[in-house]
């Protein structure tokens, strides 16, 4: 059998150091910094809030396993913002929020 060429996007390729170890530190600061990126400070700052009202959502129904979040779970939590008299922007958010961890 043939060896399977490695994908290259172009331009200079750069070598991975595989012998470098990374502690989880480093990395969860890394992995921090560029979600930190990735996304404006609005967004961030909504994404929280409807994270906060999720986890805020299973703590009052008693759900201790929250993630991976059931279908279930997210229906009820998205009919609890509706009762509560949420925009539907807003309950778009918060589902996001869900999406996005």
């Amino acid at each position: 059998m043939g060896k399977i060429p490695s994908a290259s996007t172009g331009g200079r390729r750069k070598s991975i150091e595989c012998s470098k170890q990374y502690n989880r530190e480093d990395l969860q600061h890394e992995v921090d910094r560029l979600v930190t990126a990735a996304f404006s400070r609005k967004t961030h700052l909504a994404y929280s809030t409807g994270l906060t009202a999720f986890t805020y959502f299973c703590d009052r129904c008693g759900i201790l396993e929250k993630w991976p979040p059931s279908l279930d779970i997210v229906l009820k939590f998205i009919a609890s913002l509706s009762l509560r008299g949420l925009a539907p922007s807003t309950v778009r958010s918060y589902v996001s929020s869900i999406g996005y961890i």
